[in-house]
């Protein structure tokens, strides 16, 4: 059984090794400028995918990073704007939650 499973570990390495390569034909094909904009434009979001699942665990203060750093790369997210905003009224900061959201509406507006 122990030899099964280091063949299957094997054959999987490989294959991971095969998307590794592929992935880095895509990239160089694409040129440096496009990789980091796309490599950009993932980080932003998994910022904000992180921030909705602190908020969603009562961790605003995480919430709150976490959508600081997705609005440092890309201060034009809407989304990102009003889900902090949304945060931010859940802690009582009021004042803060409405600058926020107002931001996200201007932005989702063209403004």
């Amino acid at each position: 059984m122990a030899n099964q499973d280091a063949v299957i570990y094997r054959n999987y390495i490989v294959q991971i090794n095969i998307i590794n390569k592929n992935y880095l034909d895509l990239v160089t094909a694409c040129g440096l400028e496009e990789k980091m904009e796309l490599v950009q434009v993932q980080r932003e979001r998994d910022c904000v995918e992180y921030g909705n699942l602190r908020d969603s665990e009562g961790q605003y203060e995480k919430a709150i990073a976490a959508y600081d750093s997705a609005l440092r790369i890309d201060p034009g997210d809407a989304d990102a704007w009003f889900n902090k905003g949304m945060t931010l009224k859940k802690m009582g900061k009021l004042s803060d939650a409405t600058t926020c959201v107002e931001t996200a509406i201007n932005l989702y507006c063209g403004r």
